[in-house]
């Protein structure tokens, strides 16, 4: 009689588990996508662009520089005098450091300024998605990872129904224009 008394019970409970499941709502939300194609995102994007670019066009005139005097040093016929030689050569060598410098220094000033100017958008993203989930009845909502390298998202699967993203780029791009 226990016996049949545990297994009506674990068998009872596993039906509330099912029936709770049923009505559990979830939604999802690519976030990368989102901020990427929204238009505040994209005015990020240009503007650190236009900030890599500038920064990519100093680089390139100090590597450029950095060939003509790697020639000079090369031939054999120029630099004559061993004196100017090792000054040139010192001064190479003192120039190539502060291009690998410049490079390292200009790839963090970008990368932090990256993740300063998209902090607010993810911020707003995730306050636009909760006032969405709330307004739909969602339980819960997931951020999902799509495109080439996603396999860090831990969903393998959601329905298109349940995917937010269109929706919260879209309020989150009126939101923006307020």
């Amino acid at each position: 009689m226990k016996n049949l008394l545990k297994k009506s019970l674990i068998l009872s409970l596993c039906f509330v588990g099912v029936a709770q499941a049923s009505s559990f709502k979830i939604g999802v939300v690519d976030v990368s996508r989102v901020v990427d194609n929204s238009d505040w995102g994209r005015q990020i994007k240009q503007s650190l662009e236009k900030e890599a670019l500038a920064k990519k066009e100093v680089i390139e005139k100090e590597q450029m520089a950095l060939g003509q005097m790697s020639q000079r040093l090369q031939d054999p016929n120029g630099l004559t005098n061993k004196k100017a030689r090792e000054k040139e050569m010192a001064e190479f060598s003192s120039r190539a450091k502060n291009l690998r410098e410049l490079v390292e220094k200009s790839e963090f000033e970008i990368n932090a300024k990256k993740a300063e100017l998209y902090k607010p958008v993810v911020e707003e993203l995730r306050i636009v998605s909760e006032s969405l989930a709330k307004k739909k009845g969602l339980d819960l909502v997931l951020e999902i990872q799509s495109g080439v390298g996603a396999g860090s998202s831990p969903l393998i699967y959601a329905a298109e129904k349940t995917d937010l993203s269109d929706e919260v780029m879209k309020a989150l791009n009126e939101k923006k224009k307020k």
